[in-house]
């Protein structure tokens, strides 16, 4: 258990987590419950995202894997997958990528040419959507997550506005 829980304090940092389950084991939902329990102690938010993914659905009866799979269709919260045989893994990651940027926003950031620390760390805490250079400037399309906001503009004070399209909503 403490192999466990040293592996799953990774989850700390995490931005979303992948509760991946061996559904065709007999003790699934025991699992499930400890993993639940470990994280509620290890202090993980509850408002954390998490998919639970259903691996090894191969290895069910196929009207059970045939409901799963509908499951994902109706876009359930869990998502079935074998990644043995890759049926499901689409659906997945598009989960994934739709849980990681569903809210987030663009914002558009202007650095110097010689700036190439402020650059670095634009790389590191966002999603560069486009990069262009004119006049001596980098100008860096970003999406970031709306938490993010305030931290770029502490860091490029000035140097940072939000796309109109999403200021509009804001």
């Amino acid at each position: 258990m403490a192999a466990f829980r040293a592996t799953l304090e990774e989850v700390l940092e995490a931005d979303l987590i992948a509760h991946v389950r061996d559904v065709a084991h007999d003790e699934s939902e025991a699992q499930k419950s400890d993993v639940l329990k470990v994280l509620a102690e290890l202090g993980v938010p509850e408002d954390r995202p998490m998919v639970e993914v259903l691996n090894k659905i191969d290895l069910l009866p196929q009207q059970a894997e045939a409901s799963l799979l509908e499951g994902n269709r109706r876009g359930k919260s869990s998502v079935a997958v074998s990644a043995l045989t890759g049926l499901g893994v689409d659906t997945l990651l598009t989960r994934f990528e739709s849980d990681m940027t569903h809210d987030n926003i663009e914002l558009t950031l202007t650095l110097d040419s010689s700036d190439g620390a402020g650059l670095a760390w634009a790389y590191r805490h966002s999603e560069v959507v486009s990069r262009r250079e004119r006049g001596g400037n980098i100008v860096l399309k970003l999406r970031i997550s709306p938490q993010e906001v305030g931290r770029i503009e502490d860091q490029f004070p000035g140097k940072t506005r939000l796309n109109q399209n999403i200021a509009a909503d804001l």
